[in-house]
C-alpha cells in the first residue's frame, strides 16, 4: 500500500507540468517568429549595430525554427534574433524569457519602429538583480506594440548555454510560475524528509550508508536549489563568484557521495575491496581536480569536469549496481532506483550540455529520476528499518529470556528485579523471594534422558507460572534451579505461597504416553530487610535452599518458627 502511494504521488508529480504545456497551446495573437543565431569570433566582441548587420546580410547566421537553443559548453558568444509579431491594434505586456539562471553574461534588445531602442542587462556575474525569476530562468518585462518587432539577444556562459526562448502573457506567465513553485516545493519538501529520515536512521541505528545516502541527497537538493535560482536569488545575491562555481562543486559532490552510499549499501569493504579501493581514488581524483580548478578560477574546465564527472559516476553507479545484482540483500530495487536516478541525470546533463534535444522533460529528467529513486528507496529503508527492529527484539530477547522454558533467565530476572526493587511504591513494602531446586534431577535425566528432562523443565516452568501471581516474576536461575520474586509479600505470605508451589510441584508430574515422571522440589525464602539489594537477598535465600537439602529434600526452608520479623523502612 505504502508503495502504490509513492508510486501515485509520482504520477501526480509527474503529470503537473502538462498543465503548463496545456495553456501554452492556444492560438497566440502576439507570436515569436523568424529565430537565427550566430557565434561571435573569439576575442571580437560586436556591438548591437554589427551584429543586427550581420544578420541582415545573413553572413553566416542559422535559422531554426526551435524555441530552446542549446550550445553545449564554451566561451563563444551567441547573438540570436527573433521578431515579435502582434496582431492586436495595440500595445500588450509580455514576458521574455531569455536564459537559464547560470548564464554568465545577458544582452536583450528591444528594437521597434515606433520607439527607441531598449536594452537589459543581465547575468550571474554580476549581483542577482530583478530580472533572475528563480527556477524560471532571466525574464525581462515590456510592452509589444502593434506590428513587428524584433528582439537581439547576446548571450555568453562558460557552462552549458540554453536559451529557452519563450514569450508569455502576464496571465499565463503567473500560471506556469505557480506550477514551477509548487513543483519545486513538492521536490524539496520530498527529498528534505527523506534526508531527516536518513538521518535519524543513522542517529539511531548507526548505519553509515543512511548517513551517506542523506548526504547524497543533500548534495542534490543543495545543486538543485543553486542551478534554479533560489539559492543566488536569497542567500547569495551579492556573491556572484559563489554562484558560478557551487553549482558545478556540489555536482561533483553529489557523484562522490553517491558512490561511497553505493559502496556502503552494497558491502563492497568487504565483498569487493579492489573495487571500493578503485572508487575511492577515483572519488579523491574527482575532488581534488575540482578544487584545483575552482581555487584557479578556470570555471571552463571546471564546468567540462562536473559534467563529464557526474555523467561517469552515472554510468558507473548502473554497471556496479547491475554487477552485485542479487549478491546483497534488496539489492534489485536499489538497482531500480539507481537506474531512475542516475538515468535522469544523465539525460539532463547531456540535454543541457547539447548532446540531445533539450525539452522540458530532458531538463527536469534529474529532478523526476531522483523523486523516483527516493521514493523507491523510502520503501527500501523502511523495510530495512522493520527487518533491524525485529532482530533488535528477538536480540533483546534472547540476552533475557531463556530458550526452553521460556521465562526470564538470570540476566532478565536480575535486572527486572532491580527495577522493582528501585520503584518508589516497594521503597516501603515488604518483598520477599524465593530459589527452588529440583530434587535429584540428574536422576531423572539419567533414568529417561535429557530430552525428558528438558520436557520436565519445561513442565515445571508451566506450573510455576501458572500457580504464581502476575506481579510475581518467575526465572530459570540456571540448570534445575529457579527462582521466583514475590513482590508486595512478607514472609508469612510468602511461605504459605511457597508450601503451595512444592505441593503442586509433588502432586503434578510429567504424562508422557508410556510414562509418568514425578519430581519434588526444595525451597529456600528470603524476605528484604531494609533496603537491601537483590543480589544480597539472593544469597540469603541461597542459604536456606543449602538448609532445605540438608533436611531431606522436598521442603521450605526458614519454617516460620526460625524467621524472625524483616526490618522494614
Amino acid at each position: 500500500m505504502r508503495l502504490r502511494s509513492l508510486l501515485l504521488l509520482i504520477v501526480v508529480f509527474l503529470s503537473l507540468p502538462w498543465a503548463a504545456v496545456g495553456a501554452t497551446s492556444a492560438a497566440q495573437s502576439i507570436y515569436l517568429s523568424d529565430v537565427s543565431y550566430f557565434r561571435e569570433p573569439p576575442k571580437t566582441p560586436l556591438s548591437m549595430l554589427q551584429a543586427y548587420e550581420r544578420f541582415e546580410h545573413q553572413n553566416n547566421v542559422n535559422i531554426t525554427q526551435r524555441r530552446l537553443l542549446t550550445f553545449g559548453i564554451n566561451d563563444d558568444a551567441i547573438w540570436v534574433r527573433l521578431r515579435i509579431n502582434n496582431l492586436n491594434p495595440h500595445s500588450e505586456m509580455r514576458r521574455l524569457i531569455a536564459a537559464q539562471t547560470w548564464t554568465d553574461y545577458l544582452d536583450v534588445y528591444l528594437i521597434s519602429p515606433q520607439q527607441p531602442i531598449e536594452h537589459w542587462y543581465a547575468g550571474d556575474r554580476q549581483e542577482a538583480g530583478p530580472h533572475l525569476l528563480p527556477e524560471v530562468g532571466y525574464v525581462f518585462n515590456f510592452n509589444v506594440p502593434p506590428g513587428q518587432t524584433e528582439l537581439l539577444i547576446r548571450a555568453q556562459s562558460k557552462d552549458p548555454l540554453v536559451l529557452p526562448l519563450e514569450l508569455e502573457s502576464v496571465q499565463h506567465a503567473r500560471q506556469s510560475d505557480a506550477i514551477d513553485h509548487v513543483m519545486s516545493g513538492l521536490l524539496f519538501g520530498v527529498l528534505m524528509t527523506l534526508v531527516g529520515y536518513n538521518i535519524i536512521l543513522y542517529l539511531t541505528l548507526k548505519q553509515l550508508d543512511s548517513l551517506f545516502y542523506s548526504l547524497y541527497i543533500s548534495c542534490f537538493v543543495i545543486l538543485n536549489f543553486a542551478y534554479s535560482g533560489y539559492a543566488f536569488a536569497w542567500v547569495y545575491p551579492h556573491l556572484p563568484l559563489v554562484q558560478n562555481y557551487s553549482i558545478l562543486l556540489f555536482m561533483v559532490l553529489h557523484g562522490v557521495f553517491g558512490l561511497i552510499f553505493v559502496s556502503q549499501f552494497l558491502q563492497l569493504p568487504s565483498r569487493r575491496p579492489l573495487l571500493a579501493s578503485i572508487i575511492r581514488v577515483y572519488n579523491s581524483v574527482g575532488v581534488i581536480a575540482i578544487a584545483g580548478f575552482i581555487m584557479a578560477r578556470m570555471q571552463l574546465y571546471s564546468a567540462l569536469l562536473a559534467f563529464c564527472f557526474l555523467s561517469l559516476t552515472s554510468i558507473l553507479m548502473i554497471v556496479v549496481g547491475i554487477w552485485n545484482l542479487g549478491k546483497v540483500r534488496d539489492s534489485q530495487y536499489f538497482l531500480l532506483a539507481v537506474l531512475c536516478s542516475m538515468i535522469g541525470v544523465l539525460i539532463t546533463a547531456m540535454s543541457v550540455w547539447g548532446v540531445i534535444p533539450f525539452t522540458y522533460y530532458s531538463y527536469h529528467a534529474a529532478t523526476y529520476g531522483v523523486v523516483c529513486e527516493a521514493a523507491i528507496l523510502a520503501v527500501v529503508l523502511a523495510n530495512r528499518l522493520k527487518r533491524i527492529e525485529r532482530e533488535r527484539i528477538a536480540t533483546k530477547y534472547l540476552s533475557s529470556y531463556d530458550p526452553l522454558t521460556k521465562l526470564l533467565n538470570r540476566r532478565g530476572f536480575v535486572e527486572k528485579s532491580n527495577k522493582i526493587l528501585e520503584h518508589k511504591v516497594f521503597a516501603t513494602q515488604p518483598l520477599s523471594l524465593a530459589i527452588i531446586d529440583v530434587d535429584y534431577f540428574k536422576v531423572i535425566n539419567d533414568t529417561h534422558g535429557h530430552q525428558i528432562g528438558d520436557l520436565a523443565l519445561s513442565h515445571l516452568s508451566q506450573l510455576l507460572k501458572r500457580h504464581t501471581e502476575a506481579q510475581d516474576v518467575v526465572a530459570r536461575w540456571g540448570g534445575e534451579e529457579f527462582v521466583v520474586l514475590f513482590p508486595n509479600t512478607d514472609f508469612a505470605q510468602t511461605y504459605t505461597d511457597a508450601e503451595h508451589l512444592r505441593a503442586v510441584i509433588e502432586t503434578s508430574p510429567l504424562i508422557l504416553d508410556d510414562r509418568s515422571v514425578s519430581m519434588t522440589a526444595s525451597f529456600g525464602l528470603a524476605t528484604r530487610e531494609s533496603h537491601e539489594s537483590i543480589e544480597s537477598l539472593l544469597a540469603r535465600a541461597d542459604q536456606h535452599l543449602y538448609a532445605a537439602k540438608s533436611q531431606g529434600r522436598n521442603c521450605v526452608q526458614p519454617q516460620p518458627s526460625m524467621h524472625t520479623a524483616p526490618l522494614i523502612d
